[in-house]
């Protein structure tokens, strides 16, 4: 929890900033407050928090990405609409599809409960209580209603007798306890599966490419040494220098000529050298690419089965069998004392 909070604040650019993170277990759901300083404790220029809302919402959609389970699928469509340039508004869809199907209040209450919510009595007016506990002012749900226009739709409904939301929460952790403490075991478990892994990957992408960095510089410096390409700059230059300093007399006898083409004749080996050279460079960057292609794929079919076995366990609620622990982690590349490819 506290490393998505700074993580967080990073995506806000207020990783800089004071702050105070406080963990809160009085819901349902596990969850934080952050309070932040806006103004930079050395700049004292105040952090820019526009458009939060939007921006909070395409980091849960990573964050939701990244650990393999989608919460909110609305969350999902709206960012779909935006890319479109839609109008969105959230509402919860089971909130809505129960508005939208119902005629009267049995009707509403009725189709709440099919899903595992509730109508309840909250401090100043009716709430909708999800599955997780969480109370919902359903006017905010339900885009274009009015609290007048909700009310009346409830009218058949005695309000004053629904049940507060503190006596649906002991109805739900009367549930099940053992199943949910069950769950609870099992997501911790997958969540630290999935970070060891993905943890791995990125060591095992930081050693390739620590690799190939050397591998790279001991094979420019073997296709120099195999093309004898400084020896021949060397001696290019030392016979421009000849045909440049050429005595009167030896142009008379036509012995500049014969140093000119000899020197036109390095020139060509020069650049046909150079050329292979670059060939053969280019072949071995294409090598390293396709390996680390090949590196990729496989970690995503990794990343791909292990999210699979986990939505499995997840949605068979029985969450017996217990995820095997992911191999530790190894460093698959050390780099020698004096690098790849290189000798004392």
């Amino acid at each position: 929890m506290l490393e998505t909070a700074r993580e967080s604040l990073e995506m806000m650019g207020l990783s800089d900033h004071e702050c105070v993170i406080v963990a809160h277990r009085d819901e349902p759901q596990k969850h934080v407050h952050v309070i932040v300083n806006r103004v930079h404790p050395i700049t004292g220029l105040a952090g820019d928090v526009r458009n939060s809302k939007l921006k909070f919402s395409d980091f849960a959609r990573e964050y939701e990405r990244k650990h393999g389970k989608i919460y909110c699928e609305r969350r999902e469509e709206n960012a779909k609409k935006r890319e479109k340039g839609e109008k969105t508004h959230y509402g919860d869809p089971m909130i809505v599809e129960a508005w939208h199907s119902s005629k009267n209040g049995k009707e509403f209450v009725a189709a709440l409960e099919r899903e595992g919510y509730a109508l309840a009595q909250g401090r100043k007016r009716p709430v909708v209580v999800d599955v997780h506990g969480k109370a919902h002012n359903p006017t905010r749900q339900l885009d274009g209603v009015k609290a007048k226009e909700f009310k009346e739709k409830l009218s058949d409904l005695d309000l004053e007798n629904l049940p507060t939301v503190d006596e649906i929460a002991k109805q739900g952790q009367s549930r099940d306890p053992e199943k949910d403490k069950r769950l609870e075991a099992f997501e911790i478990l997958a969540a630290r599966q999935l970070e060891t892994t993905l943890a791995k990957h990125r060591n095992e992408q930081n050693e390739l490419k620590l690799k190939h960095r050397y591998e790279f510089e001991a094979d420019k410096k073997e296709l120099v040494k195999h093309y004898q390409l400084r020896e021949q700059k060397r001696d290019i230059m030392e016979q421009a220098a000849v045909v440049k300093n050429t005595n009167w007399w030896k142009r008379l006898i036509g012995t500049t000529r014969k140093e000119q083409l000899k020197l036109n004749g390095m020139i060509l080996n020069f650049r046909s050298s150079r050329d292979r050279y670059k060939e053969q460079l280019r072949s071995k960057v294409q090598q390293r690419v396709e390996e680390r292609t090949r590196m990729k794929k496989r970690q995503e079919d990794e990343r791909t089965r292990l999210l699979a076995r986990i939505a499995e366990e997840r949605k068979s609620e029985r969450y017996s069998i217990r995820l095997q622990e992911p191999p530790q982690l190894e460093r698959t590349h050390t780099r020698p004392r004096d690098g790849y490819g290189m000798e004392r």
